[in-house]
């Protein structure tokens, strides 16, 4: 059977992994510059953003003027955040105007009852990619953005350290070893690197080839454990990679995890015992070869050592997305499913036991057919009621500029409870959902300005 050679660009689509031109960034003497001056100068590492005012996102009967935006700006990108109560109804809907935070990729609700959004900013034509967050109120309201003065980075995961401030981590191109490099760095409770704090520090970890963190942990020593990729060593193309650092980033272990190609950790969580249960995807034989995809759920105990794994395919591509634990040892995860024929996807949900063994599998039906061929499953949440909430975005084909953003609510037994789709103008896509103190879904991603 042909099997059309669509892989590599959905994955582009999954990840949003973007080919940068290296024209506007510093250059390694410049990188060594940034990285040796005082200390009073490595606190602005991380700069402020200022000027850039929180708006509601306006409904159809709106008297808000979309002639006032340039038709240059009407596709740009910005971060946007949603908040549903338990039954699926708008708490808020906001969307952050600023060329510093096209995309958001993470959210977390901070101690103080607020959220933090990481991400990157960059304009739809300009190759300016840089890690930016933004820090809210309970609202949604904008308190505070900060971003890297450098070029080429972002962030993909985001976790409070108590008393201390934020840790980040994600990938780097403007400074370490290869084409992209495992970034990592801590700030305080006002988004400022400022090494002279306890606990506040920056580390780029990295060999030849491309490292990144797409998820991250804090564990009860204090220290971190970040998941991703790599392919500068291990068994094959790309394999599985863990790296455990301690409370001031300084590197532990690190282990490799894979086959002779593609394998890749997409998401970490800590287990209902010490130790962690990991999303991703792999190409085993058992997936049918070229362009053919395996969810893949592994548990590791603390040290990192494998304890089991599970490898599951629906249909001819299978991404692991997000994961969570559950109290009984396993996790649940989701993720897209392509069909063996590649012209559709649909969101799953997959419920593990902490044996390893699947306990029950569900393609979920369409979300909404009539806006796109192709249902993308990024993150999930276990809510307080025993379900799962899981939220992605519908394009038509390859197509993100079409997507529509959405969040399904799902019960234990697999039924879908309720489903609420947004259009592009508040979500094209949605990336990262949690579930608040008081069982509220936040909803995160990014929108069209117009």
């Amino acid at each position: 059977m042909f099997r059309k050679p669509f892989f590599l660009f959905s994955l582009l689509v999954i990840f949003s992994f973007f080919s940068i031109l290296t024209s506007g960034c510093l250059g390694q003497e410049s990188v060594a510059k940034v990285l040796s001056e005082s200390p009073a100068s490595i606190e602005h590492f991380v700069e402020e953003i200022s000027g850039y005012n929180t708006v509601n996102v306006p409904d159809e009967s709106s008297e808000y003027n979309r002639e006032s935006i340039a038709e240059e700006q009407s596709k740009v990108y910005d971060a946007c955040l949603i908040k549903l109560g338990s039954s699926g109804e708008v708490l808020f809907e906001k969307k952050y105007f600023s060329e510093h935070m096209s995309e958001c990729t993470c959210v977390i609700q901070t101690s103080d009852g607020g959220y933090m959004m990481g991400g990157w900013g960059g304009t739809y034509n300009r190759p300016d990619m840089r890690y930016s967050f933004l820090k809210t109120d309970a609202d949604g309201n904008r308190e505070w953005m900060r971003m890297s003065p450098l070029y080429e980075d972002g962030i993909y995961s985001i976790v409070e350290i108590p008393g201390t401030g934020y840790s980040f981590a994600g990938y780097t191109r403007s400074m370490g070893n290869g084409s992209r490099d495992t970034l990592l760095f801590t700030t305080d409770f006002e988004g400022y690197v400022n090494p002279g704090n306890p606990g506040i520090f920056k580390k780029v970890f990295g060999e030849w080839g491309a490292e990144s963190a797409f998820s991250h942990v804090m564990t009860t020593d204090g220290g971190y454990l970040l998941a991703g990729s790599t392919n500068s060593h291990g068994e094959g193309g790309s394999d599985g990679y863990l790296i455990k650092t301690d409370s001031s980033g300084n590197k532990e272990w690190e282990k490799t995890y894979g086959r002779r190609s593609t394998d890749r950790f997409t998401k970490i969580a800590e287990a209902a015992d010490s130790g962690f249960v990991l999303s991703g995807y792999t190409d085993t034989e058992e997936a049918g070869g070229y362009d053919a995809l395996d969810a893949w759920i592994v548990k590791v105990d603390s040290k990192g050592e494998m304890e089991w794994e599970n490898i599951f395919g629906f249909g001819k591509q299978d991404v692991a997305r997000g994961i969570v634990p559950t109290p009984d040892g396993g996790c649940a995860a989701t993720g897209p499913s392509f069909s063996e024929e590649a012209d559709e996807a649909h969101p799953f949900l997959l419920i593990i036991n902490d044996a390893g063994e699947t306990e029950f599998s569900l393609v979920i039906p369409a979300v909404d057919r009539e806006i796109g061929n192709r249902e993308i499953g990024n993150s999930l949440v276990r809510t307080s009621d025993g379900g799962y909430a899981i939220t992605g975005f519908t394009m038509q084909d390859n197509d993100v500029s079409t997507g529509h953003g959405w969040v399904i609510k799902v019960s234990s037994e697999g039924q879908v409870e309720w489903k609420k789709v947004f259009d592009n103008r508040t979500a094209v896509l949605l990336w990262s959902i949690i579930e608040t103190n008081n069982g509220e879904l936040v909803a995160a991603g990014y929108g069209y300005r117009y």
